[in-house]
């Protein structure tokens, strides 16, 4: 059971918006997953925004840099009075490959995603230039080592998310 069933919250996240643009909007040219990107960003940072003069809990699935991210969302927090609640999911840099490289060969997976020539030494280049844990005022953050899926905490993750959602 994950977040989205447990607590029946709306989610948001990038790849969904991605696969209705890769439906439906047509990008040509060398830097065509770049656009994709910036576009789908742009559009669930609309959503976001929209949900939070809601007041109410919602999910954002995503990895945010921490650079780019952090003073946008510290914005939003603040012009909403909203708490937020950061997981990081987190395992080693071996088997984030093996999932990633698992994940693009996934006939599930929609064909706009798929990435040519999948390079390990790339995507680890990629990961050191980033920082996905934001820093976030009015904002807790809990860690979820995924390495594991049979020993993961989901019980104890579990209990805090619904102390934190009662507060």
């Amino acid at each position: 059971m994950n977040g989205r069933t447990q607590y029946c919250l709306p989610c948001i996240n990038k790849d969904d918006i991605k696969e209705i643009l890769f439906d439906n909007v047509i990008v040509t040219g060398s830097d065509r997953n770049r656009q994709y990107g910036l576009s789908s960003v742009k559009l669930q940072m609309f959503c976001i925004e929209k949900l939070l003069q809601t007041k109410r809990p919602f999910i954002v699935e995503g990895n945010f840099d921490n650079e780019y991210s952090t003073p946008y969302f510290s914005h939003l927090l603040e012009k909403y009075n909203y708490k937020a609640l950061q997981i990081i999911c987190q395992t080693d840099f071996l088997e984030l490959c093996k999932r990633c490289r698992d994940r693009d060969l996934s006939p599930d997976r929609h064909p706009g995603h798929k990435e040519a020539n999948y390079n390990e030494i790339e995507f680890g280049i990629y990961l050191k230039k980033h920082n996905y844990k934001m820093e976030l005022i009015n904002c807790r953050t809990i860690y979820l080592d995924t390495t594991n899926f049979d020993t993961m905490r989901i019980e104890e993750m579990t209990k805090e998310i619904e102390i934190i959602l009662e507060q």
